[in-house]
C-alpha cells in the first residue's frame, strides 16, 4: 500500500491479528520500523488496559477500532485478496493450458473453473477467496500433473482439503467415480457442496448448449439424470444454485414441482470479497471472447486467456500493482473488437475508468507489426497504467518466446518481434523500473542495446 510498510508484528488479543502500518517510505531504518512497530503494541495494549473494566459507547468501540489501525487493515487486506486471487487465477490457467473441453469448439479447458468460480460469484452471490479459489483450483490434482502436495503448499490446508474433497480417484472405474459422487454428496462439506453445485449446474448448461464429440444423445441424456441424483444429495445449502438447477431440471423432465425444503438451509457465514466480483467477470468474459484464440495465433501455443491473465499476475506480483480497474482492464486489454464486443460493452460492465484504459489499448490492425507502430505512435501520450499493461504485457509474451516456438514461425519473425518489442519499450521508458529491469535482462539475453535507465550518476531506485 503506498505510503504504508505491513510490519510483520501481530497483536495477540482475541480478535484476529492486525498488521501494523508505519507512514514512511520503503527505506527507511528497520531499527526505526521495529521501535515504532513496539510504541505502536504498547499503545495498543495500555489502551485495552485501561478500557477493559469499561463498558464503551457504540462511538468508542468505532474510535477503538479505527484507533488499532483496523482502519487501514481493509485496505491492505484488499491488497493481498486480489493478489492471492490472481496468483490462483494463474497458477490454474498454466496448470490447465495444455487441455481442452470435450464440446465442438474445443474451448480452453481453464475456461470452465473460471465458469464455476463466476457462478458462485454471480449467481450464488458469494465472493468468498478461499471458496473461489477452490471453485479455479477444483480441478487441477484430478485432470493435470498438479499433486495435492503442491496445493497445500501454496495455497495452505484449508484449499488443499477442499481440492481433496471434490477431486474423484482416477485409478476407479468410471462407473464406480459416478456412483461415490451420489453417495458422498449428502455427507461433503458446505464448501465443497458449493463448488460440485456450480460445476454441475455449468457442465449442464455446457452440455446443453453443445454435444461433445463422440457422444450420442443417449450418453447426454444419462448424463443429466446421473447429474440429478447428484445434486439432489447437495441441496441444502444455496437456494439461488438450486432454484437454477431445479429450472434446468424441469426443462429436461426430471422433476416437474419441487416440494418445500423440510427445514431452513444451511446459514453459512461466507466471508464477502466483494472487490474480487469484477476481476471474476473480466476473466469469464475474456475466457469466452478468446475461446477460439491460441497466443501468437499458433495451434501449438497456449490458450490466448492465458495472455491476459498472465499479464494480471505480472501486474500484481512484479509491478505490485493492485488497483481492480487496472487488472481488469489488463485481462479485458484484447476483447474489443472480438465477438463484436466493443469498449462500450466494457464501460457499461465495468464502468468508465475500465472502458477508458481498454480504449487506450485498443489497436485496429491484426498484425503484430502494425499493432507495434500503432502503439509506438501513441506511446508518449497513453496514461501511466496503460503502459504498465503494455510492458507487462511484452514481458509475458518475450518470456514464453525464449523457450517457445510457435508454429508457423520462422526465426526472422521471432527475431522482428524482440525488435519491435524493444523498439516500443524504448518508447515507454521510465513508466515502471521494476518492469524496465525485467525487460532489461531480456535485451540482453537477445543480444540487444540495454534498456534506456536513468544514467549512472543519477541511479534509479528500485
Amino acid at each position: 500500500m503506498d505510503g504504508y510498510i505491513v510490519i510483520n508484528k501481530l497483536i495477540k488479543d482475541s480478535k484476529p491479528p492486525h498488521p501494523i502500518f508505519l507512514p514512511g517510505v520503503k527505506n527507511v531504518s528497520p531499527i526505526i520500523r521495529a521501535l515504532y512497530s513496539m510504541i505502536s503494541v504498547i499503545t495498543i495494549k495500555s489502551h485495552k488496559w485501561f478500557m477493559q473494566d469499561k463498558r464503551m459507547t457504540e462511538t468508542e468501540e468505532k474510535a477503538y477500532e479505527k484507533f488499532t489501525l483496523g482502519y487501514f487493515v481493509k485496505e491492505v487486506k484488499n491488497e493481498a485478496i486480489q493478489k492471492n486471487f490472481i496468483w490462483c487465477l494463474n497458477f490454474a490457467a498454466e496448470a490447465h493450458k495444455d487441455q481442452k473441453r470435450k464440446d465442438i469448439e474445443c474451448t480452453p479447458y481453464i475456461n470452465h473453473p473460471i465458469g464455476v468460480a463466476y457462478i458462485i460469484s454471480e449467481e450464488a452471490g458469494i465472493t468468498s477467496l478461499d471458496l473461489l479459489r477452490g471453485c479455479l483450483l477444483h480441478d487441477t490434482v484430478e485432470d493435470t500433473s498438479v499433486v495435492i502436495d503442491v496445493i497445500r503448499a501454496r495455497f495452505g490446508d484449508y484449499i488443499a482439503n477442499l481440492v481433496e474433497e471434490v477431486t474423484d480417484d482416477k485409478s476407479l472405474p468410471k462407473q464406480k467415480r459416478k456412483d461415490l459422487q451420489v453417495i458422498h454428496a449428502r455427507t461433503s462439506s458446505p464448501q465443497a457442496k458449493m463448488v460440485k453445485l456450480a460445476d454441475k449446474l455449468y457442465n449442464l448448461r455446457d452440455l446443453d448448449r453443445s454435444l461433445p464429440k463422440g457422444w450420442t444423445e443417449e450418453r447426454r441424456r444419462e448424463y443429466y439424470e446421473w447429474a440429478f441424483q447428484v445434486c439432489e444429495g447437495l441441496r441444502g445449502i444455496n437456494s439461488k444454485l438450486e432454484e437454477a438447477l431445479d429450472e434446468f431440471f424441469k426443462t429436461k423432465g426430471l422433476i416437474s414441482v419441487r416440494e418445500p425444503t423440510d427445514g431452513p438451509l444451511e446459514d453459512i457465514p461466507w466471508p464477502e470479497h466483494e472487490e474480487l466480483k469484477p476481476l471474476i467477470a473480466a476473466a469469464n468474459l475474456a475466457a469466452k471472447v478468446h475461446r477460439r484464440r491460441f497466443l501468437f495465433n499458433a495451434s501449438n501455443s497456449v490458450p490466448y486467456i492465458n495472455h491476459p491473465i498472465s499479464i494480471a499476475f505480472i501486474i500484481t506480483e512484479e509491478a505490485e500493482i493492485y488497483d481492480t480497474s487496472v487488472l481488469c482492464a489488463a485481462m479485458l486489454c484484447d476483447v474489443v473488437g472480438e465477438d463484436n464486443t466493443t469498449v462500450e460493452d466494457i464501460q457499461e460492465m465495468f464502468g468508465r475508468q475500465v472502458g477508458t484504459l481498454v480504449a487506450e489499448l485498443f489497436t485496429h490492425s491484426s498484425s503484430t507489426e502494425d499493432k507495434f507502430k500503432i502503439q509506438m505512435n501513441k506511446a508518449h501520450s497513453l496514461s501511466y497504467h496503460a503502459k504498465v499493461i503494455i510492458l507487462a504485457g511484452m514481458i509475458d509474451n518475450c518470456r514464453r518466446l525464449e523457450v517457445f516456438e510457435p508454429q508457423g514461425w520462422s526465426q526472422q519473425m521471432r527475431e522482428n518481434y524482440f525488435k519491435w518489442a524493444f523498439q516500443l519499450s524504448t518508447a515507454l521508458a521510465n513508466t515502471h523500473p521494476q518492469l524496465e529491469l525485467e525487460l532489461n535482462n531480456i535485451w540482453i539475453g537477445q543480444g540487444l542495446k540495454t534498456f534506456p535507465m536513468q544514467s549512472k550518476e543519477e541511479p534509479q531506485c528500485i
